[in-house]
């Protein structure tokens, strides 16, 4: 039914990258997302890094996410995520063989479509240069709403290294609807990241995407019918979970990563 999961920084968001890599392994993963903070604090040469994925067949999918993209955004030294620019990502994807970089639209801001794409092609241009490509993650909350215009973006950019990162938790928050999907625009889908949600937003939905998601099964996406459509004409069918989570962050790596692996295995049985 697909081609093994992944495993997202976000789920285990304060295990050191080597405990990430040993977590992934132990529970069955084939592939990781690494943060650019993650990378920064491994302190070890790329090359120890890639050994230590090669030994237990573990590979980076993606470097995830950059956010200092967005038109104006210089990013700030004592930013988090937005301490490090989009050089900082290519960079470390080309040291851990990462094909992707995610660009995410997870600021609200003044930007019109047209500027996001022009920022995007800027973006896109740079990965070319070293080999990367660059996926687009739209945001309920942004101007990149939903699928649909992050493959406007996409194709308007012009860029062939080019695609789009859909999440299943963006897509239920922002008002998705199975029947509205285009197979054209899930064509340009390269990374699929798998959550549940309750069927209603909390007060304030940017601070629940951060710290209250739940694993696959637990909330009220339909995720077989859902999946069930993306796979069918996805890029990829690698599902990657990304469970920002309070409660599951206070849980050692490995136990996250195996509740977290059990509950999509349990989804995917649904589809069978």
């Amino acid at each position: 039914m697909t081609g093994g999961l992944g495993l997202c920084w976000g789920t285990i968001p304060r295990a050191s990258m080597f405990a990430h890599i040993d977590a992934a392994a132990d529970s069955g993963y084939t592939t990781i997302s690494v943060s650019p903070e993650q990378y920064a604090g491994a302190k070890r040469s790329p090359a120890e890094l890639r050994s230590r994925l090669d030994d237990v067949g573990i590979s980076v999918d993606v470097v995830d996410p950059t956010l200092a993209w967005l038109p104006g955004l210089q990013g700030s030294a004592s930013g988090g995520l937005l301490s490090y620019q989009p050089a900082d990502l290519l960079e470390a994807a080309a040291a851990l063989g990462a094909p992707w970089i995610n660009a995410a639209a997870a600021l609200p801001g003044p930007w019109s479509e047209a500027e996001i794409t022009e920022a995007f092609a800027v973006l896109c241009a740079s990965g070319a240069e070293v080999g990367i490509g660059v996926l687009l993650e739209f945001v309920p909350w942004s101007t990149v709403g939903d699928l649909a215009s992050a493959a406007r973006v996409v194709r308007a950019s012009g860029a062939t290294n080019a695609g789009v990162t859909f999440d299943v938790w963006h897509f239920h928050r922002g008002g998705g609807r199975i029947a509205n999907l285009s197979e054209a625009d899930l064509a340009l889908v390269h990374c699929i990241q798998l959550n549940d949600a309750t069927s209603k937003p909390t007060t304030d939905p940017m601070t629940e995407s951060i710290s209250a998601r739940l694993l696959p099964g637990d909330g009220e996406i339909p995720l077989p019918a859902l999946l069930q459509c993306v796979l069918a004409h996805a890029a990829t069918d690698v599902l990657s979970l990304e469970v920002f989570s309070t409660d599951l962050a206070r849980r050692p790596a490995l136990e996250t990563a195996k509740l977290a692996a059990a509950a999509a295995h349990r989804v995917l049985g649904e589809m069978e």
